[in-house]
Formats: structure tokens, C-alpha cells, sequence
């Protein structure tokens, strides 16, 4: 095992007086030699206290963009926070307990958001249906079509918009290709036949 020699000699530190608060002496005591066991241990890393004095409502309002999934650069053009700032209150541990918050209060909102649109969407259906039960006759068969119409797009049901599209095209294509080459040959039967004389 290798061993270093910490020892210091404080005699050297030079005791120069310095404006502000006088610092308390310092004094060192030796408590006892270091073991492999203490060098295997993790490091115990302070907790860093939060830099913020108090939440602000630009902290609330940067912590609400940031929950909802925004980038860095977009909250700082919302909020008129500088990057540099936002990535160190990102750092922040109260500020992080913010943004926890926020984040899951919209995941409640978005998800009570959905739940309210589900049962407007029901009520709308439901008002439609007895309408319709009453008073069919004030339905047009173009307004019942344009309701199956988006029903079924809603639901799957949609027309189908690949190959038989593409058929038709190539259909109509083919039909116009016909009538061209009997244009030719029309054209080929009523123009004068020239003869090559050598």
C-alpha cells in the first residue's frame, strides 16, 4: 500500500489581515489515520441550498412553459428568462420541486381536458340523435351524408384513398390514350398519301 504524507505546515500560510468579516482561527486536530475501508466509502456530497429567496411569479411562469414540455429556448423567448438563467434554476431544488408540480398538474389538466371534451362530444351526439328521431324531415340527405361521412372518418371507417384512386386514374388515362390513337388514325386515312419518286 502506498502512503502519502498530508502533513502540513501551517506556519507557512501567510496571516495577512483582510477587509470584511475576520475569519474564526483555524485550528486542526488529528483524529486518526485514514483506512482502505474510508477511501472505499462514496463521497458525501453536500446538499446544495436553494439559490432562490422567494418564488416569484416569473418562477411560476417559467416552471408552468417548462411542464408543459417546452424547450429551454422557447421558455426563455416566453418568459424573458436568459439560458444561462433557466439552466441554473433548473438546477435549483426548490425551483425543481416547482416544475414537479406543474407537472403533474398538467397531467391532471389534460387529462380532466379529455374527459370533458369525451362527454361534450356525448352530449353533442345525444342532441343529434333526438333531433333526428323528431324531426327527420328537417335533415337533407346531403347534411345525413356529410354526418356518416365524418362519423366514419372518425371512427375508421373512412373511404379508402389508395389503389382504386390510382385505378381510376390510370382508367381515365387509358380512355384518353383510345380516343387519341383513333384521332391518329383518322388523321392517317384523310391525309394525302405522298409518294417517293427516286
Amino acid at each position: 500500500m502506498t502512503q502519502v504524507d498530508l502533513a502540513l505546515d501551517l506556519g507557512l500560510v501567510p496571516n495577512t489581515p483582510r477587509a470584511g468579516r475576520q475569519a474564526d482561527p483555524t485550528t486542526v486536530v488529528f483524529e486518526r489515520e485514514l483506512t482502505e475501508a474510508d477511501l472505499a466509502m462514496p463521497a458525501v456530497r453536500p446538499q446544495r441550498a436553494s439559490s432562490i429567496k422567494s418564488l416569484r411569479d416569473g418562477h411560476h411562469a417559467l416552471a408552468r412553459v417548462l411542464a408543459t414540455g417546452s424547450s429551454e429556448a422557447e421558455a426563455s423567448l416566453v418568459t424573458g428568462y436568459s439560458g444561462s438563467r433557466i439552466s441554473i434554476l433548473k438546477a435549483d431544488p426548490q425551483f425543481q420541486e416547482l416544475l414537479d408540480y406543474y407537472r403533474s398538474q398538467s397531467i391532471e389538466v389534460v387529462a380532466d381536458m379529455r374527459a370533458r371534451m369525451a362527454s361534450l362530444g356525448l352530449d353533442a351526439l345525444a342532441e343529434l340523435r333526438d333531433r333526428l328521431e323528431e324531426a327527420p324531415d328537417d335533415f337533407s340527405a346531403a347534411l345525413l351524408k356529410d354526418i356518416v361521412k365524418e362519423m366514419a372518418d372518425r371512427t375508421g371507417h373512412a373511404p379508402q384513398r389508395g389503389p382504386a384512386s390510382v385505378m381510376q386514374v390510370n382508367v381515365q388515362l387509358g380512355d384518353r390514350m383510345a380516343r387519341a390513337r383513333e384521332r391518329v388514325e383518322a388523321a392517317q386515312l384523310t391525309a394525302p398519301k405522298t409518294i417517293d419518286a427516286e
